[in-house]
């Protein structure tokens, strides 16, 4: 196919003819690779960053319900701004609206967010210790800072999102191809893959705008000039090609990465209670990723309660000046999920109130009275 109308001012350029016809020739076929291996490459990030949604799903879960009161009042002041969402119908997006749905408020949607931020902070650190010292291990502020990591490594995150610029743009704005190759070497995981969407990449080197002034140009010198541009512009591709297939391979890492956290997450939460109606202890390997995503999922159906049961005592406490551990207890239990248990619920429920201490002086105060 040309690219070129060719007609009689042509006719002496069959050289600078065939060079911008193989530019272009090039171009179609990176462009054909860019969006297969683009769109692979975006399906494996969009459940990894579900999976990532999940895991710290689990850990503000884990964390809130082993809060002293005043931790959690702060927890709770932390979090009051809602947080900016996926674009519907993606993976991230119905993994936060599940875990808002099962932990019974948006602002663990927020906790998600700004986990990174603030998985250091002094009440974080003392909500571990208590896990640590009650579970017996050491690793929970570590299992905790992993996902952190993840969180932001994925995209997820706030402060991911709030270090990001357009990279289409960075790219335009690159003088050199230096220059160039390190804008896109610095790409993350997620820039990489906008730019795979939709044919990005091509947008932001200018190959439309190149391609008309091929078409238009009547002098020669405009030829060569954009000949030269069209050139460094499929040198950026190729190196873009190269960062999406890096980039591949370092999201294949960090994909068993997060599995592998899954898995010691799941092993902290079952000291509370062990998982229940689902597969779960896959092998961790790329091609488990949508079986981890699935058990990920169940997982935050069974344990954010632990979330919702600490949130909802701190709202009802608020709005009912004579709350009793009875009323609560009721409440809660009509309220749980028709899979759970009486005993798994029983067990969730005594966890929260063991570190709250207005929930365990309500709950020491009815056993007292029925005792």
């Amino acid at each position: 196919m040309a690219i070129l109308p060719w007609d009689d001012w042509f006719f002496h350029l069959s050289r600078e003819k065939q060079e911008i016809q193989n530019l272009y020739n090039e171009y179609t076929h990176k462009r054909d690779l860019i969006a297969i291996e683009g769109q692979t490459y975006n399906h494996n990030l969009s459940r990894y960053q579900a999976l990532t949604v999940y895991n710290t799903a689990l850990m503000v879960a884990l964390q809130n319900s082993s809060f002293t009161d005043s931790e959690y009042g702060q927890w709770l002041e932390d979090n009051q701004t809602p947080p900016k969402t996926s674009a519907d119908g993606s993976s991230v997006a119905e993994a936060f609206q599940y875990v808002t749905t099962t932990a019974g408020t948006w602002m663990i949607g927020c906790a998600i967010k700004r986990f990174a931020s603030n998985v250091l902070k002094p009440a974080a650190k003392s909500a571990y210790q208590r896990i640590a010292a009650s579970f017996g291990t050491k690793s929970v502020e570590a299992t905790a800072e992993d996902v952190a990591d993840q969180a932001v490594k994925s995209g997820i995150s706030e402060a991911a999102e709030q270090g990001a610029e357009s990279a289409a743009d960075e790219i335009g704005e690159a003088a050199g191809r230096s220059a160039t190759r390190a804008v896109i070497e610095a790409l993350t995981l997620e820039q990489v893959g906008t730019l795979a969407l939709a044919g990005g990449i091509f947008v932001a080197v200018g190959l439309d705008a190149i391609l008309g002034a091929i078409d238009g140009a009547q002098e020669k010198s405009e030829l060569d000039k954009q000949k030269s541009k069209l050139q460094d512009a499929m040198n950026t591709i190729d190196d873009y090609l190269s960062k999406l297939r890096s980039s591949a391979d370092d999201l294949e890492n960090h994909i068993k990465t997060a599995e592998q956290q899954f898995l010691d997450i799941i092993a902290l939460l079952s000291n509370i209670q062990e998982p229940s109606g689902y597969n779960w202890n896959y092998p961790v390997n790329l091609e488990n990723l949508g079986n981890f995503v699935m058990a990920a999922q169940s997982a935050a159906g069974q344990y954010t309660i632990l979330a919702k049961i600490r949130n909802d005592w701190t709202t009802m406490s608020q709005n009912t000046s004579s709350l009793t551990w009875e009323l609560f207890h009721t409440v809660e239990s009509l309220q749980r999920p028709t899979t759970m248990t009486t005993e798994q619920f029983e067990a969730f429920l005594n966890f929260v109130a063991d570190h709250s201490e207005e929930m365990k002086a309500a709950r020491d105060a009815a056993e007292t009275v029925h005792a």
